[in-house]
């Protein structure tokens, strides 16, 4: 299975321009990212994160000696939803079945060794658990055989909370060590930018 283009499989094609938008960077990535839905930007780009929560996603990872291209960067939801805005959980869970088929299929092409969840609704929709504040940092059940997985904030959630950007850092920086990454803090003048792993 690949993109489809024409998918209706839900309601949420009905209000964005890329339907079905799939996640982009390597297809070999030890780590794979899974966000929540494209935004404004990526659904006009037909790219996942490269509005302003992607260039803060790029700027921690540039921050940690690492690039955008070394990753697999995808989204729970395919389509953007109505002003980026999704519904209730029962919807939500409704919706992702429709959308899971798609995203199942990226892991195993991408077969990544480490999947970080970013922020609540993949939490809540592939693990089961909620408050990413409670689990934000720490290796949690598997969502992918062989593959060990992680949340984290979203980038989108530390651009409202920027004290919060550390914590992201934290995260991607434990699991790219974990993938065998080559972590090296650099350009950090403050201290809030230490990234040091939390064991």
């Amino acid at each position: 299975m690949k993109r489809n283009r024409n998918c209706t499989r839900c309601p949420l094609h009905e209000h964005c321009r890329t339907t079905c938008l799939w996640g982009s960077g390597d297809p070999n990535a030890k780590v794979m990212f899974i966000g929540e839905a494209p935004g404004r930007i990526e659904d006009m780009k037909g790219e996942p994160f490269v509005g302003e929560a992607g260039d803060l996603l790029d700027k921690v990872l540039f921050k940690l000696g690492l690039e955008r291209e070394m990753f697999y960067i995808t989204n729970c939801f395919k389509c953007r939803p109505p002003n980026n805005k999704l519904p209730g959980i029962r919807e939500q869970r409704e919706w992702f079945d429709c959308c899971w088929p798609y995203l199942e299929q990226e892991i195993q092409d991408v077969d990544p060794s480490v999947i970080v969840l970013l922020g609540g609704t993949p939490l809540r929709l592939l693990v089961g658990e909620n408050k990413i504040t409670k689990w934000e940092g720490m290796e949690i059940e598997t969502v992918y055989e062989g593959a060990r997985t992680f949340a984290s904030f979203h980038p989108a959630y530390v651009l409202r909370s920027p004290s919060r950007e550390v914590r992201l850092g934290q995260a991607i920086a434990r699991a790219a060590k974990v993938a065998g990454h080559r972590v090296k803090p650099k350009g950090l003048e403050a201290p809030r930018y230490d990234y040091e792993v939390r064991m």
